[in-house]
C-alpha cells in the first residue's frame, strides 16, 4: 500500500513541477490533429484504469478483490451496468470511483473529441482547408470579379478554385450570383499561388484548363501570376501529363503584355525524340497570355458585340469604326476620340491603329485614321506611350496640344510619313471650355466617321462625362462608349432613348471574353495560307481540317501567332471596304489594293512590335548581301517597313519553295488577298 501512495504523491510532485511542459506538450498535441487527440486520450485512459486497478490490487490483494479486471472494464466503460448492483463492500466503492472515472474520460472527452473532429472538418470545409482527388476539372487560380462569368463558361464541368481570400466571403460574393445547379460544381480552396505544395493539392496534371487570375488589387500581380506558371510547369513535367495544356494567364501591365507578344517564354517548351526519328516540341503547359483592356478593344472593335449569357437584352452591337465601310472612292475618314488615358484607353487607341486601313489612303494620303487622346496629363502619358512605342511615333505624324498653354503645342508633320495613321495628344480637362469647344469641332467635320471613348477609371465620373458631352456629338450620330465596372443597368435603360441612342457602356470586368482556343481558328486559317503558298507557289483551293492546322500553329513562334491574329481581325474591314463575297474570286485590280492595305496594316504591326525599318546605308548592304536581312531582323529591324510599291525584290539568296522562287513579300499579301473569299466563304459554312 504504502509504495503506490509514495507512487502517487511522487507523480501529483513530478506533474505540479513540470505542468509547464506537460501543458505545452499536450497543447502541441491537441491542437495538431485528431490523431492525436484520440492518442492522448487512449494514454490517460490507460494510465488512470491502470494506477485504479494497480491500487485495488495492493489494497486488498488479488484473492480479497471482489472485482475482476473484466468487472472493472464494464464498470469504467459503463458505470451503470447491473453488476455493479450486485457488488458488495469495497468493491461497491472501487466501481463507483472506476465507473466515475471512466464517465469523465470516455464519456466526456470522448465525446468532446467526436465533437471537435465534426466541428474542425466543418471549419477545414468552410474556410477551404479540405482539398479532393480532382479529375478532368477546370483550375482557377486567384479571385477576381471576372471569375464569375469564368465559372458560368464551364457550367457542367468541376472547377477548383483556389484563392488566397477568406473562403466564406468568396463563396458569398460567388454563389449570390449562380445558380444553384452550378454551385454544387464549385470547390473553393484557400491556398498560394506561387507554393508548389499548394498547386500540387490542385491535381492540375488531371485538370483540363487552367486559369491563373491572381488577386484584384495584389502588388506584383503579373510576376506572382508568371511565377505560378512555372512551377505548374515543373509540376506537369515531374508527372508527365499531358503536353500544350492550355493556361490562361492574366496579365495586367500592359507593358509586360506587350513582350509577352514579341517573345517565347522561355522554360515551358521541351523538345522530344519520336519513334520516327523526327523531334517535336511540346508545352507543359501551353501559355496563353490575355490582358482584359485588350481584350475589350478587340470586341469592341473587330467582333463589334458583347454578348449577355445570362440576358440577350443586356447584349450590345457595337458600331465598326469605319461603320459601312471606307472604299477607295470615299472621302471618309475615322476619327477616334478617347477621353482620359487610363490601360483601356491606350488599349483602344493601338487596336484601332492596328484594325483602320483603307484603301482610299492610296488614292490620297491625307485620308488618314485619326486617333486623339484628350487627358489632363497628355503630356505624361504621351512621352510614357513614345517611350514604350519608339519607332512607331517615329513613322507617324503626331502633334500635341496644350489647352491651356497653347505655345507648348508641337507636332513632327516636317517630315512626310508613309504610314496611314495620325495620333494626336490634347491637355486638358474634359469639362474645361477648351476641351469642349475642341469637342464641338470635331462632331462638325465633314467625312469624319466619330467614335468617343470615355476611359476613366471612375464609373461614376465616366457615366457623367458620357452624358454630357456638346449636344452637337449627340446629333452627330457618332458612337459614344462607356466604361463601367460591373452594373451598366443605367446606360442601358438609357440606351433606348432618343438623344443616348448611342451611347453604349463597355470594359465590364465581372463578364470575361471567352478565352477557349475556338477564337484562334479565323488566325489559323490564315496561317495556313501562307504556309500552303510558300510550299505550292498558290493558294489553297479548300481549307484542311483544324488537327492539320492546328498543328502548324503549334509551331509558330509567339510573335508570328500575334501577327496572324491581327492579320484575321482585318477581313471584315476588307469585306466591308471593298464588297467581298464569300466564294466570288476578286478583280485583279482589287487584289492589288487589297495587298497594298495588307502592308498598310502590316507596316503599324511591325513598328508596334517594336520593329524599326532600315536606313539608306542598311538597304545597300542588304541589297548587296541578302543575308543580312534576316540577322538585322533579329535585331528588330526589318527592311520591308516601307511604302507597298517600294518593297525591294530578292536579288540575292532569295527564299525557295520546291525549286521556285518568291520574288518578294509583296507576293504573300498578294495570296492572302485572293484568298479572302475562300477563308470567308468557310468561315460562313463554320
Amino acid at each position: 500500500m504504502y509504495p503506490v501512495i509514495f507512487s502517487v504523491i511522487l507523480l501529483i510532485i513530478l506533474s505540479f513541477c513540470y505542468r509547464k511542459k506537460i501543458q505545452r506538450q499536450i497543447d502541441n498535441a491537441v491542437s495538431k490533429s485528431v490523431l492525436n487527440q484520440i492518442t492522448l486520450l487512449a494514454a490517460v485512459t490507460g494510465i488512470v484504469f491502470g494506477l485504479l486497478f494497480t491500487a485495488m490490487l495492493f489494497i486488498h490483494g488479488a484473492d480479497a478483490l471482489e472485482l475482476s479486471i473484466y468487472d472493472s472494464i464494464f464498470a469504467f466503460i459503463n458505470p451503470g451496468s447491473s453488476f455493479v448492483n450486485i457488488t458488495e463492500g469495497a468493491g461497491k466503492i472501487w466501481a463507483i470511483i472506476i465507473g466515475i472515472c471512466g464517465m469523465i474520460l470516455l464519456g466526456g472527452f470522448l465525446i468532446s473529441i467526436f465533437s471537435n473532429i465534426l466541428a474542425r472538418r466543418v471549419e477545414k470545409v468552410r474556410y477551404g482547408q479540405v482539398y479532393y482527388d480532382f479529375e478532368n476539372h477546370v483550375v482557377i487560380i486567384g479571385y477576381d470579379s471576372m471569375v464569375i462569368d469564368l465559372v458560368m463558361q464551364h457550367p457542367s464541368v468541376e472547377i477548383v478554385l483556389q484563392t488566397l481570400r477568406k473562403a466564406p466571403e468568396v463563396r458569398h460574393e460567388l454563389f449570390s450570383k449562380l445558380t444553384s445547379g452550378i454551385e454544387k460544381n464549385v470547390t473553393i480552396v484557400s491556398g498560394n499561388r506561387d507554393a508548389t505544395e499548394d498547386l500540387e493539392k490542385l491535381c492540375i496534371h488531371k485538370a483540363k484548363v487552367l486559369y491563373i487570375l491572381g488577386e484584384k488589387g495584389e502588388q506584383d500581380r503579373d510576376s506572382i501570376n508568371i511565377e505560378s506558371l512555372k512551377k505548374i510547369n515543373k509540376i506537369l513535367l515531374n508527372t508527365q501529363a499531358g503536353a500544350n495544356k492550355p493556361c490562361f494567364v492574366l496579365i495586367e501591365n500592359q507593358s509586360t503584355y506587350a513582350v509577352l507578344q514579341q517573345q517565347d517564354v522561355n522554360g515551358l517548351r521541351v523538345e522530344r525524340t519520336m519513334k520516327n526519328g523526327m523531334k517535336e516540341t511540346l508545352s507543359y503547359p501551353a501559355f496563353h497570355p490575355f490582358n482584359i483592356p485588350e481584350l475589350w478593344a478587340q470586341k469592341l472593335f473587330a467582333d463589334c458585340k458583347y454578348e449577355h449569357k445570362e440576358n440577350e437584352k443586356e447584349s450590345e452591337n457595337y458600331l465598326p469604326l469605319d461603320r459601312t465601310g471606307i472604299c477607295y472612292d470615299s472621302d471618309n475618314t475615322v476619327h477616334l476620340v478617347i477621353l482620359g488615358m487610363s490601360k483601356m484607353g491606350v488599349a483602344l487607341g493601338i487596336q484601332a491603329s492596328h484594325l483602320c486601313h483603307f484603301p482610299n489612303f492610296i488614292r490620297d494620303n491625307r485620308l488618314k485614321t485619326r486617333i486623339t487622346f484628350v487627358d489632363e496629363n497628355a503630356d505624361r502619358e504621351m512621352y510614357f506611350l513614345k517611350g514604350r512605342y519608339r519607332y512607331l511615333f517615329h513613322e507617324t505624324d503626331c502633334a500635341y496640344e496644350d489647352t491651356e498653354q497653347p505655345e507648348k503645342s508641337h507636332d513632327n508633320k516636317q517630315r512626310p510619313k508613309f504610314t496611314d495613321i495620325e495620333w494626336r495628344f490634347v491637355k486638358g480637362r474634359v469639362e474645361r471650355p477648351e476641351v469642349r469647344e475642341r469637342l464641338t469641332a470635331y462632331s462638325n467635320e465633314k467625312h469624319t466617321l466619330l467614335t468617343v471613348a470615355v476611359c476613366f477609371g471612375s464609373p461614376a465620373a465616366a457615366i457623367a462625362c458620357g452624358l454630357y458631352l456638346p449636344d452637337e456629338i449627340y446629333q452627330s450620330g457618332a458612337q459614344i462608349l462607356v466604361r463601367q465596372d460591373t452594373h451598366h443597368s443605367i446606360l442601358s435603360m438609357l440606351g433606348s432613348t432618343g438623344k443616348y441612342g448611342n451611347v453604349k457602356p463597355f470594359g465590364m470586368t465581372d463578364l470575361c471574353p471567352d478565352l477557349s482556343r475556338n477564337s484562334d481558328r479565323l488566325p489559323m486559317i490564315v496561317n495556313y495560307v501562307y504556309d500552303y503558298y510558300y510550299h505550292h507557289l498558290e493558294i489553297p483551293d479548300s481549307v484542311p481540317p483544324m488537327v492539320e492546322m492546328e498543328k502548324l500553329w503549334e509551331k509558330l513562334k509567339t510573335a508570328k501567332k500575334w501577327s496572324n491574329r491581327y492579320n484575321a481581325n482585318m477581313l471584315a474591314v476588307k469585306q466591308r471596304a471593298f464588297g467581298l463575297c464569300p466564294g466570288e474570286p476578286p478583280e485583279d485590280r482589287t487584289v492589288e489594293l487589297l495587298a497594298e492595305v495588307e502592308h498598310n496594316r502590316w507596316n503599324i504591326e511591325e513598328l508596334l512590335l517594336g520593329y524599326r525599318p532600315t536606313t539608306p546605308e542598311e538597304k545597300k548592304e542588304i541589297g548587296s548581301n541578302y543575308t543580312w536581312k534576316e540577322k538585322m531582323k533579329k535585331d528588330f529591324v526589318h527592311n520591308d517597313i516601307c511604302p507597298y510599291h517600294a518593297i525591294p525584290d530578292m536579288d540575292t539568296e532569295p527564299e525557295k519553295a520546291n525549286g521556285n522562287k518568291i520574288k518578294n513579300t509583296r507576293s504573300y499579301d498578294i495570296c492572302l488577298s485572293k484568298a479572302i473569299p475562300m477563308i470567308l466563304e468557310y468561315i460562313g459554312k463554320e
